[in-house]
């Protein structure tokens, strides 16, 4: 691991935990958490409850519609979530 890796990924941790502590910092986090990934999007979110049954979700650079959509018709069909 190079430093700036290292660098990133300390102030990635970091986000997380000044978010558990301030819940407002979530998306700081979720968007350090892509950019360390080298991700585009992402999303934390509770994978087998959509927001309108009491779920959440985080997300970094994801549409209104996508996250619609998720919420509507994927939700229950979470492969990641079957998988564990």
């Amino acid at each position: 691991m190079d430093e700036r890796q290292l660098v990133d990924f300390s102030e990635t941790v970091e986000a997380i935990y000044a978010a558990a502590l301030k819940p407002e910092r979530w998306p700081t986090a979720v968007e350090r958490i892509a950019r360390l990934h080298g991700a585009a999007s992402a999303a934390l979110l509770t994978p087998s409850t959509a927001p309108r049954a009491g779920g959440f979700i985080v997300p970094f650079n994801l549409s209104e519609r996508s996250l619609q959509t998720w919420g509507q018709e994927f939700v229950h069909e979470d492969v990641w979530n079957r998988a564990s």
